[in-house]
């Protein structure tokens, strides 16, 4: 069982970006009909084709987002982590391609679409601020497709794995930890690369002393090689 309040849950809407401006009244309403869920490692929010009908934040943990092709392949868009919401779609419904799966074990907050657009009916706040949110979001991933099509494999490896290190890193004495389990199967779908070649990439950054593996996690000895990768595959 959760110890999110109705009060904790209030707060947590009034934090966000999406709720800015709205009502201390609008918020409570929309609160009461909120809960917060528990999910282990390796559980689905939602999977392609479901009809979504919540908005999502993460309260701990993480979840991972990804696409889905037809024939099961799959490309890895972001990881999101305490404090950012995800399940805009709902407002349109159903969701062909995309699939929302925890990293980790999880508190997620469940925000019925319903109860929102009840609530701010009246209200155009909330539709503007979560069109601006979802307007960014979209050139982040114009950016990322960008580099999926023009960049070749060891630039697109090396920008995830920057991306990755900006989001969840953690300096040390010993380097910059990546907080995170990922595999090298991880690496390969964010990057759109083959196992094998992931694989030989990571050995050879790792014979250069750019990184080391300790307890499952990465150890970032080098920032500034790996920006010279994604900046030698950018100008290639």
């Amino acid at each position: 069982m959760s110890g999110f309040s109705k009060d904790a849950i209030k707060r947590t809407l009034a934090e966000a970006d999406w709720f800015m401006g709205l009502d201390d009244v609008v918020l409570e309403q929309i609160a009461q009909r909120s809960s917060v869920k528990q999910y282990q490692s390796r559980e689905f929010l939602y999977m392609p084709g479901d009809t979504q009908t919540n908005l999502y934040c993460v309260l701990s943990g993480t979840v991972q987002i990804s696409i889905v092709g037809y024939s099961g392949n799959q490309f890895i868009l972001t990881t999101m982590k305490d404090g950012q919401w995800f399940g805009e779609g709902a407002i349109l419904g159903e969701t062909k391609v995309i699939e929302v799966q925890t990293t980790t074990a999880c508190e997620i907050l469940a925000v019925p679409l319903a109860a929102v657009q009840s609530s701010v009916n009246t209200k155009p706040n909330f539709y503007q601020n979560i069109l601006e949110d979802h307007m960014k979001r979209t050139q982040l991933l114009y950016d990322l497709i960008a580099g999926m099509l023009f960049l070749p494999l060891r630039a697109r490896l090396a920008g995830r794995f920057l991306y990755l290190l900006e989001m969840f890193g953690e300096p040390s004495d010993e380097g910059v930890v990546l907080d995170l389990k990922f595999s090298q199967q991880d690496f390969a779908r964010m990057s759109m690369g083959s196992r094998q070649r992931v694989n030989k990439i990571f050995r050879e950054w790792q014979d250069r002393k750019i990184y080391f593996k300790k307890s499952g996690k990465y150890i970032v000895k080098d920032i500034e090689a790996l920006k010279h990768e994604l900046e030698a595959g950018s100008d290639a």
